[in-house]
């Protein structure tokens, strides 16, 4: 019987299982274990034989598989038609717009795909890449969890918007994570985002890491009414350090925040030391 913890560091550890038996795959091939069109071609054809996988972690951190391999992954996952969870680790694997698109070309056949970690750090995407990505997400009709890391990418506020706007098909979605620290947003970005916030009715738990951008008071402003009518959200996880919001909006936003009804807990965090928590009945202010 398969271990649900068994984790393969090597490629060659990993062929040379019975993977059609396999209903869980963790594979940690990190720093540069493939290193060749060869490898990135006998993992993808070893990926399309897990058709009864229902959960996947696949790290391919800072191996530069490019747009080919990016592509070829998202193929094999076409195959894996039982799929329910997966976490995605490209990050820094130079994939470029198409490559990181096609890493995720295949989910959009696993319809019972209800888990998404996607981490695409530092691979040189830009707007059209985050539209076609959303594009392709918004046919995940079932997705109740995802969390997607873009940072360090050149996104912007059209790429912001673009994906946003695709999610909102994702009406089952209860938790949201959308990491893009260093990622040219500004307040039209975190506006396109507020608009799309209203559309997830189900949403419970928002994480938003937006550290390192153009963001002002205004998109703040406009990001406090979107969660004030998030009525369902119980959880949220708010950093936007190292932006340009005054403290009087940081003020606003509490306020907001706290007409929540279900909000139970949460954390935000600005730039120049001021927090914000509260956890169930205690609550505390820091500067």
């Amino acid at each position: 019987m398969e271990q649900q913890n068994t984790i393969y560091f090597q490629l060659k550890t990993f062929l040379s299982s019975n993977l059609s038996s396999h209903k869980y795959v963790h594979l940690k091939l990190m720093d540069y274990k493939i290193d060749s069109k060869k490898d990135v071609t006998q993992l993808a054809s070893a990926l399309a034989k897990c058709s009864q996988a229902s959960n996947m972690t696949i790290d391919l951190y800072e191996n530069k598989i490019g747009q080919f391999g990016g592509s070829a992954i998202g193929t094999a996952l076409a195959s894996c038609l039982n799929l329910q969870a997966i976490q995605l680790i490209l990050i820094s694997c130079n994939l470029g717009d198409q490559g990181a698109v096609g890493s995720c070309s295949g989910l959009e056949n696993c319809k019972n795909l209800k888990q998404l970690n996607l981490s695409l750090c530092q691979n040189k995407i830009g707007p059209n890449g985050a539209y076609n990505l959303g594009q392709i997400l918004q046919k995940c009709n079932n997705l109740q969890d995802v969390e997607i890391d873009m940072s360090k990418n050149q996104i912007g506020d059209l790429g912001i918007s673009n994906f946003c706007s695709s999610l909102q098909s994702c009406q089952k979605l209860s938790r949201l994570s959308i990491w893009l620290n260093q990622g040219s947003i500004s307040s039209s970005g975190i506006n396109s985002l507020s608009q799309a916030l209203v559309n997830y009715p189900s949403l419970q738990i928002l994480y938003l890491i937006f550290n390192e951008n153009n963001i002002t008071d205004s998109g703040v402003d406009q990001l406090g009414q979107a969660l004030q009518n998030c009525q369902n959200l119980i959880y949220l996880f708010l950093l936007l350090e190292e932006n340009s919001i005054y403290s009087q909006c940081q003020q606003r936003i509490y306020r907001r925040i706290k007409k929540v009804k279900k909000l139970v807990n949460y954390y935000i965090s600005f730039d120049n030391g001021h927090c914000c928590e509260c956890d169930y009945e205690e609550e505390a202010y820091y500067e």
